[in-house]
């Protein structure tokens, strides 16, 4: 029941100090937080900046990452469309939609833990979603 309850309030994190509030919360009472309560936080963390740029959604697909925004966002077009016409750009519309956006897939080393592969798509999302947003995302 505890961890379930630790999960709920994990998850219902919707601010950056209610995030460091949480983090040292758990801390203090449990000590170094284990990879799986980590990776939470991290999730967590995400879904505050992304919500913060307009980004209703951002969904894991085969091809890459699905990102849907609101109609009203902090998406520098003029940034979208230099990205968007360069060859190497990781990111394409979906649909013709421009609210609608796919980040595409990377391919990583071959020999990496869960946990690495982790956070090399968490750090590829952040620097990608630079790329096009005023916001600079921090970590």
């Amino acid at each position: 029941k505890e961890k379930i309850r630790i999960y709920k309030k994990i998850s219902s994190i919707s601010n950056i100090e209610s995030f460091e509030s949480v983090r040292r919360e758990l801390i203090d009472r449990f000590g170094a937080c284990p990879e799986i309560i980590n990776k939470l936080f991290d999730i967590s963390k995400l879904r505050i900046n992304i919500s913060s740029l307009g980004i209703i959604s951002l969904v894991e697909k085969v091809d890459g990452f699905q990102i849907k925004l609101k109609k009203e966002n902090s998406l520098d077009a003029q940034k979208l469309m230099k990205a968007l016409n360069n060859q190497n750009s990781p990111f394409k519309i979906n649909n013709n939609d421009i609210s609608k956006l796919l980040l595409k897939a990377i391919k990583f080393e071959e020999e990496q833990t869960s946990s690495e592969e982790f956070n090399n798509k968490l750090n590829y999302i952040y620097k990608s979603l630079s790329l096009i947003f005023n916001k600079e995302i921090l970590l």
